[in-house]
Formats: structure tokens, C-alpha cells, sequence
């Protein structure tokens, strides 16, 4: 069953985004994943605090798979760098959808 990957980052300082988002697809793509969506002007339709800078939405084969990503040594710099200038939160669950119902 496929994974299916949230992110949701408020930026902190800029300056690591051109390298990662150049260079963290490749690594993506080895793990499989592909990005479904992504953006900037997330507005908070529920919930407390403040809505997220950006968010992204990306699929994986499965959850070993996002996970590792995740855990892979060549990824683990670019994790370094996000972690410094941004604030993230990250959620993965299976996608249990079934064509024409809700989940």
C-alpha cells in the first residue's frame, strides 16, 4: 500500500532552500516517491496557531520506503540544513483510500 507524506514547514532563514530543492528530488526519485503537490500561502481552515509558510504532499511506494528516505545517509546533510532554517512538522501515514470513497 502506497505512503503518503505531509509536510509542513515555516521558514526560518532561506538561505539552505536553493541546494536542497535543487538536489533532494534526485534522492527522492531513488526512494521511489513522487511529489503530488506543493505550495506556498497554506491557509488554516481549523486548528490552532499559525498556518505554515509552505507544504508539500508526496507519495511514496510504501512506509519503509518514506522512512527510508528519511534514514538515508545521503539525505541526512539536506536534514541538517531544513532542521536549521525552517521548523517542520512531517506526518506519514498509509493511504488507504479506495477509489470513490473517503479514507
Amino acid at each position: 500500500m502506497s505512503a503518503i507524506m505531509i509536510v509542513c514547514m515555516t521558514m526560518l532563514d532561506e538561505g539552505w532552500t536553493q541546494r536542497y530543492f535543487a538536489e533532494v528530488p534526485a534522492l527522492l526519485a531513488a526512494h521511489g516517491a513522487r511529489q503530488l503537490s506543493g505550495g506556498r500561502g497554506v491557509e488554516r481552515l481549523e486548528g490552532e496557531g499559525p498556518a505554515p509558510d509552505r507544504a508539500a504532499v508526496f507519495e511514496f511506494p510504501d512506509l519503509a520506503a518514506a522512512r527510508s528516505f528519511m534514514a538515508d545517509l545521503r539525505y541526512q546533510p539536506y536534514l541538517a540544513s531544513r532542521r536549521a532554517g525552517s521548523r517542520s512538522d512531517i506526518y506519514l501515514f498509509e493511504n488507504a483510500l479506495v477509489s470513490g470513497q473517503i479514507a
